[in-house]
């Protein structure tokens, strides 16, 4: 699985105009045959942050998306913020849910009772 992150800090007189538009991005995105999740954040911390975080199977889906009308509208946001957008991209070769939390408390537990 690779996980495209985007974050953008929007100049706050912006911040209704960037907000409307990524809602409206995030949604097409999120239609694209391609793409498994998208989801779209705003940082409680600063609520002039917005974070994207997309998941796609293939480092070729993204590659796709990434020369998409819709990348390229969502890169074109760039005079409503603040800095350059940033960008992370990571490949995931593994993933584990709540049975991954539950067989390290049973670990932790078991080597408690050792002692």
């Amino acid at each position: 699985m690779i996980i495209a992150t985007i974050k953008m800090k929007v100049i706050p007189e912006k911040r209704s105009e960037l907000l409307q538009t990524l809602r409206s991005m995030t949604e097409q995105i999120s239609m694209e045959k391609r793409c498994e999740r998208c989801y779209f954040y705003q940082d409680v911390n600063d609520e002039n942050i917005f974070i994207i975080t997309e998941d796609w199977n293939t480092q070729e889906e993204l590659d796709i998306h990434l020369r998409s009308d819709i990348f390229s509208a969502l890169i074109g946001t760039k005079n409503l913020l603040v800095e350059p957008v940033d960008i992370n991209i990571k490949a995931v070769s593994y993933t584990a849910g709540m049975e991954a939390v539950k067989k390290a408390r049973e670990k932790s537990r078991a080597l408690s009772e050792k002692e």
